[in-house]
């Protein structure tokens, strides 16, 4: 038995196939004691280009799979559960509508930035690792940002009159920006200040 035969020999069903599919590289020697190891196995010709095209599809989708999976940064998780936030904010807008008398109500020009600051406070949570959450500081930087959104939110509905539901919308997310990134350099700034070690995460 040549060396051929004997690594054809030891290989699997699948592994000979995939072999088989490229059998084009393979020297004269080696093609015929891979002929004769499928003979003996009754692989064919056939069987090994199904065998190549199912591999290549796997790895296909693999790689697409890979492309699309979100990465977790340091500070950030890659698949923030976003609808978690919306529904917060909904129940809690709700609750205020419901359980809060008209008379104690926020005045209407308010409203707007309060829900902007609402939505921004209810979605940072979960865009965030738990172990960000687990720091005093995070509480701190969101309330610094949602108090930016406010009134940020409240000057540019002020001082810019809006033409478009377009324009609202831009204003809201111009508003959740500047109080991210307050609120973030805030984390930041207390985080490089006080270097600690990162707790466990938790599940959510």
């Amino acid at each position: 038995m040549n060396h051929f035969e004997q690594r054809y020999a030891s290989l699997s069903d699948d592994e000979l196939l995939m072999i088989a599919a490229d059998r084009m590289d393979l020297t004269d020697e080696a093609t015929l004691a891979l002929d004769a190891e499928m003979q003996r196995r009754g692989l064919s010709d056939e069987q090994a280009r199904q065998k190549k095209g199912e591999v290549e599809r796997l790895t296909e989708e693999e790689a697409k799979a890979h492309l699309r999976e979100a990465k977790d940064t340091k500070y950030f998780v890659g698949k923030p559960k976003i609808y978690w936030a919306i529904l917060i904010a909904v129940l809690v807008a709700t609750a205020y509508l419901i359980l809060v008398p008209r008379q104690l109500r926020i005045p209407k020009e308010w409203e707007e930035p309060a829900a902007a600051a609402l939505t921004g406070a209810c979605m940072a949570p979960f865009i965030v690792r738990s172990w960000v959450r687990q720091k005093l500081s995070f509480w701190i930087a969101l309330a610094v940002s949602s108090a930016t959104q406010v009134l940020l939110c409240d000057w540019l509905f002020q001082h810019y009159p809006l033409h478009s539901r377009g324009e609202d919308k831009g204003i809201w997310f111009a508003s959740l920006g500047a109080g991210y990134l307050l609120g973030g350099a805030l984390f930041l700034l207390v985080q490089r200040l006080t270097p600690q070690e990162e707790p466990e995460e938790r599940l959510w």
